[in-house]
């Protein structure tokens, strides 16, 4: 009798889902802390940079944390992912704002402020298909 895949991988999905939940709850609780502490000097804004964003929802689920801290995001991926996230995210009723900016990974144009200490976050990112 065949096992159907699904029931196959059910312990591996049932780890994965923990492991994920408890990296995202501690990312966005260091992120948290990150943009609400006192800005230095002259700062007015912050930047918060998702490198290998992929399908990445944090700009979405945090984005009051982002207004209330007067933070730009910015993603950087492949163009390719950065296209298909926009389309799925639109289909299911996620739409970009004015503060939540896209880059192409090695694109060479930037509205990032050097001056302007970034949170920079990578997540999860898979290079195995580059090797």
């Amino acid at each position: 009798q065949k096992i159907p895949i699904t029931r196959k991988f059910h312990p591996v999905l049932e780890q994965t889902e923990a492991v994920v939940s408890l990296r995202t709850y501690f990312l966005d609780n260091e992120i948290h802390k990150a943009l609400n502490r006192p800005l230095e000097g002259e700062q007015q804004q912050q930047q918060l940079v998702i490198l290998g964003a992929g399908l990445d929802s944090r700009a979405f689920r945090l984005s009051s944390l982002f207004k209330n801290t007067n933070t730009t995001v910015f993603e950087i991926d492949l163009p390719g992912m950065l296209t298909e996230k926009r389309r799925l995210f639109a289909a299911n009723g996620f739409h970009y704002d004015d503060e939540y900016k896209t880059k192409p990974l090695l694109d060479n144009e930037t509205e990032a402020q050097p001056s302007q200490a970034p949170v920079a976050i990578l997540v999860g990112l898979d290079l195995s298909s580059y090797y």
